[in-house]
């Protein structure tokens, strides 16, 4: 080897030396930095913080607790002050609730959030509220795989995810780069705040299209909910009520037979919110998510249908609902 290759070989390696540690850098920022990135990644990092503030909240085994389970959606559409006042009128049970709602997201992440937070006894909810929009209770593959890695799986769930979320090396070897490094799972997110800064409400427009992406059209055939059976099975052997909530957007939309057969099968509820008297289409300023005073309509709507329908009851485990003290 000549001198000049010699070299030539030296400088690529610091190259190469200094790109490492670049990448170990931005590694190390984002796994103690993350959640400056969005609220949402704040909110994905404290599933676990969720799932205790519940379990705290009381011993008393006549204080109720729920799980408001949902995505954005849920996150503006439900108003846990006002949903607790509206059962204090119409119930002598105490309530305390959490609500649990990562961004665009649909039953493939709720049922392993479930699963991997809130089974264990110790944690477990009286009801759980999953708020839904038109299609997402389908069986459907995640379409964020690497999110599944860093905050809402583990080993355990691998025979699940190769089952419905995985069908293929790459997108298993994609899992796995995701399980150990933050900054492979959070390209995404680095990417689009770097739009953020360039592209004038990038953000809105990106949030509304993945929406638009995540919600079939009615005239998809045959969708089958093997998903929702499981999740339902497992909240059964938890007995734990779980209460199926047709959200309002600003189009209505269609629930599907197959769902309903299977929520008469294993006899759960499901509210259709989407005649609320007072919500109108402008209370939806990008169509999907309610203003404050929607909220409000919403929650108190929900709150009267699962009283009178004695879905909250004092002391009898499974079956009540609930909701977070003042």
């Amino acid at each position: 080897m000549s001198a000049s290759s010699g070299e030539v070989l030296t400088n690529e390696l610091k190259v190469i030396a200094v790109l490492a540690l670049l990448l170990l850098a931005c590694e190390f920022g984002l796994r103690i930095g993350a959640d400056s990135l969005s609220k949402d990644v704040a909110h994905l990092h404290h599933f676990a913080d969720a799932s205790k503030r519940l379990a705290s909240t009381s011993r008393d085994p006549d204080v109720q607790k729920v799980l408001f389970l949902g995505n954005s959606t849920t996150r503006f559409g439900v108003d846990g002050e006002e949903f607790v006042s509206i059962l204090h009128q119409q119930t002598d049970v105490p309530v305390v609730w959490e609500k649990v709602n990562p961004d665009n997201t649909a039953l493939a992440e709720w049922y392993y959030l479930y699963k991997n937070f809130f089974h264990s006894p110790d944690v477990r909810p009286d009801v759980v509220v999953l708020g839904f929009e038109a299609m997402h209770l389908r069986d459907s593959p995640s379409d964020h795989p690497t999110r599944l890695a860093q905050f809402y799986c583990n080993k355990k769930d691998w025979p699940e995810l190769t089952h419905f979320d995985l069908p293929n090396f790459e997108s298993r070897m994609n899992f796995i780069a995701s399980e150990n490094s933050a900054l492979w799972a959070h390209r995404d997110r680095v990417e689009r705040r770097v739009l953020d800064s360039v592209i004038p409400q990038y953000r809105e427009t990106a949030q509304l299209m993945n929406y638009c992406q995540k919600t079939p059209t009615s005239g998809q055939a045959c969708p089958t909910y093997e998903r929702l059976e499981n999740l339902l099975q497992l909240l059964k052997q938890d007995d734990v009520q779980i209460v199926l909530a047709a959200m309002p957007l600003a189009e209505e939309y269609d629930i599907d037979e197959g769902l309903t057969d299977i929520a008469r099968r294993y006899e759960v509820p499901v509210v259709d919110c989407q005649h609320i008297q007072g919500i109108t289409p402008d209370m939806f300023p990008d169509g999907v998510h309610m203003t404050a005073p929607a909220s409000k309509l919403y929650s108190s709507h929900l709150a009267h249908v699962l009283a009178s329908r004695h879905l909250i009851e004092r002391g009898v485990p499974g079956h009540q609902v609930v909701a977070r003290p003042e």
